[in-house]
């Protein structure tokens, strides 16, 4: 934290902090746009949780995705649900990688349409 600190000062972090929270509502406005992807959460901060309908096309988007190599989302549970989750904590996270992460999503869900086994 001092090095950051250091390097960027406290208006540089808040700074940062905020384009990373900017950058994850971006990413919920999108993929919750996108059919049958749900937002699950509230994102408030860095944090987007999506999910399919069935917990098996959940992971067939996960897969997809990795397969790809553009995005990564992982996997988890919450509230008895496979989720997938987009970590928005890179600094290099822009309005350009938010396109392209949904982008990305976009073209990996119609292989999220055949549960994976």
């Amino acid at each position: 934290m001092w090095a950051v600190l250091r390097c960027r000062g406290s208006d540089g972090v808040a700074a940062l902090i905020e384009g990373l929270a900017d950058a994850a509502r971006d990413l919920a406005h999108g993929l919750g746009a996108m059919p049958r992807l749900e937002v699950l959460n509230d994102v408030v901060f860095t944090q987007v949780c999506v999910a399919l309908p069935t917990d098996g096309e959940t992971r067939a988007l996960a897969d997809a995705l990795r397969s790809d190599g553009v995005a990564f989302a992982s996997t988890s549970r919450w509230r008895d649900r496979e989720v997938l989750r987009f970590s928005v904590s890179n600094a290099g996270t822009d309005a350009e990688a938010v396109r392209v992460t949904l982008a990305a999503v976009e073209a990996a869900l119609p292989a999220a349409s055949v549960p994976a086994p």
